[in-house]
């Protein structure tokens, strides 16, 4: 999905170096397909304007590498800063891992160029729309022996114990917990 940092691997930050031919990291997967429907959001924004009542609401990291504001805003908001395209907002560009918006602060317009993995929150008020992004680490900061994913689930770690033991199936995890209605 185009959108997000990780895409310049192609795929292989999805593939951990943990266990039997690397492990799949669904937990990624999850992120970058949440992450492209604020991209696609965006991108449908800049070509067609906002329509109806829709606005949103972008909180992001304002010390992620590859963020561009004024020195007063990032004074202002030296961690995180929420930003509201609504009724006041211009030239709006969608590239692949980023935007760029001109808001007026204090009458005075600035331009911000905000990369998508630094975005931590995407909602659209108007239809009671919320997304929560979470950090996750890229496979090459990941320890050897760490768990490659945040909703690990368990299960017996000795091979005889899994002989023991019935196989019950796939597990399903709900993912609920990850997305902000």
């Amino acid at each position: 999905m185009v959108g997000v940092d990780e895409d310049k691997h192609a795929g292989r930050d999805i593939v951990g170096k943990h266990g039997e031919g690397g492990t799949l990291r669904y937990d990624l997967m999850v992120e970058r397909a949440l992450r492209g429907v604020m991209v696609e959001s965006l991108r449908l924004t800049s070509k067609h304007g906002l329509q109806d009542n829709h606005h949103f609401f972008i909180t992001f990291r304002t010390t992620h590498e590859g963020v561009a504001i004024g020195d007063n805003l990032r004074e202002r908001y030296p961690d995180e800063m929420t930003i509201v395209l609504q009724h006041q907002f211009w030239d709006l560009t969608v590239s692949h891992d980023s935007f760029s918006v001109a808001l007026s602060f204090s009458g005075k317009p600035q331009t911000l160029h905000i990369p998508f993995a630094a975005v931590t929150k995407f909602a659209d008020p108007s239809v009671q729309f919320g997304l929560q992004f979470e950090d996750i680490p890229r496979p090459s900061t990941i320890p050897d022996g760490a768990p490659t994913d945040t909703n690990t689930v368990t299960g017996p770690t000795d091979s005889a114990d899994q002989k023991k033991q019935p196989s019950q199936g796939a597990e399903v995890v709900a993912l609920d917990g990850r997305r902000k209605k």
